[in-house]
């Protein structure tokens, strides 16, 4: 009896210990993912082989940025994440756009009759002194009007407003894809110090889906919005005018680094408001030699970023080279080693 009564005791113990050690290790991060559009091309011509390569060269969560037409990367939602479970790779975060613009007048057709253009300008003057009157467009390159619709304000329910619509549909299908994150990125033109704040009323109505599905919705702003214009930036605009608790970043090293960003007191600024980051340099992770990856990084930690993820744009080698030894550089770096 003493003899089983002090193993039950060691394995108390050893249950306690391993119960303590995983609480301490729960904020730790060392996965590194890969923002999908690095390899956009290699992923629409075989998007299954593409996603096992990712994960030989060592990444182990990814960030897809290819929503058209209910598919990703041409491929049926259930098909993708069956090839991201195969290929052991977790879907943490997904990139999607759907804008609200200010309100301008269509073009007119040319037989339209005096009566109908004077009709035309009166409805084209009040949507204009309207505010919230808002056109949609969902920022994606097809170059066609199919993706762009009328909607009021971006209040109305979805089934009266066919772009709160299109997300309920596009957040019900990343969450079955076991996203965390929702982030939208490439803000549209249109965005100016004039309007900002109607895009940030549009940020929190998104954001409040966002978070009935159990993920967070986070901005990633671009070196436009980062850049200041007497003294403030349209990012930090939107940042004052969102929630804490409900709207979340995410940074780009290349993006603050072409605006002028410190990224390090940055990050001090939104401590806990930045949950994810893009390790992007301008070709192959940190060989520029212009960007301080592991201070960056170190800084990551520190404040709270939940998960990186790397991005490839400029390429000096074929991309899955250099998406490869992105990683393989990042690895070796202290704030990074594990």
């Amino acid at each position: 009896m003493d003899a089983v009564s002090a193993v039950v005791g060691l394995k108390k113990a050893v249950n306690s210990f391993t119960e303590a050690v995983d609480e301490a290790l729960s904020d730790i991060k060392s996965d590194i993912g890969l923002h999908m559009r690095s390899l956009e091309s290699d992923m629409y011509e075989g998007g299954s082989h593409t996603l096992k390569e990712v994960a030989r060269m060592g990444y182990t969560t990814i960030e897809t940025d290819s929503y058209f037409w209910g598919k990703i990367y041409d491929l049926k939602p259930d098909a993708f994440r069956k090839a991201a479970d195969e290929a052991g790779l977790k879907i943490t975060s997904a990139h999607l756009r759907k804008y609200y613009e200010d309100d301008l007048p269509e073009p007119q057709p040319a037989a339209e009759t005096a009566a109908e253009e004077a009709e035309s300008k009166t409805t084209a003057d009040r949507g204009a002194a309207a505010t919230a009157e808002v056109k949609a467009d969902d920022g994606e390159a097809d170059g066609t009007d199919a993706g762009r619709e009328s909607a009021q304000g971006g209040e109305a329910t979805a089934t009266e407003d066919p772009v709160m619509k299109w997300w309920d549909e596009a957040l019900d299908t990343h969450k079955a894809l076991g996203c965390q994150y929702i982030v939208i990125s490439r803000m549209p033109e249109a965005m100016t110090a004039e309007n900002v704040l109607a895009y940030a009323k549009y940020f929190v109505h998104i954001a409040d889906k966002v978070l009935q599905r159990g993920m967070k919705l986070c901005l990633h702003p671009s070196r436009r919005e980062l850049t200041a214009t007497d003294g403030v930036s349209l990012f930090d605009t939107i940042a004052a005018n969102t929630p804490a608790d409900k709207v979340w970043f995410e940074l780009d090293t290349r993006e603050a680094h072409e605006a002028g960003i410190d990224m390090v007191s940055m990050l001090k600024h939104y401590k806990g408001r930045v949950l994810l980051m893009h390790l992007h340099d301008y070709g192959i992770a940190t060989e520029s030699g212009l960007i301080d990856f592991d201070k960056i990084v170190a800084e990551a930690i520190a404040t709270g970023v939940k998960d990186i993820f790397v991005e490839v744009r400029s390429y000096t080698l074929p991309p899955k080279n250099c998406v490869e030894r992105s990683i393989y550089n990042l690895e070796s770096l202290p704030s990074l080693r594990f």
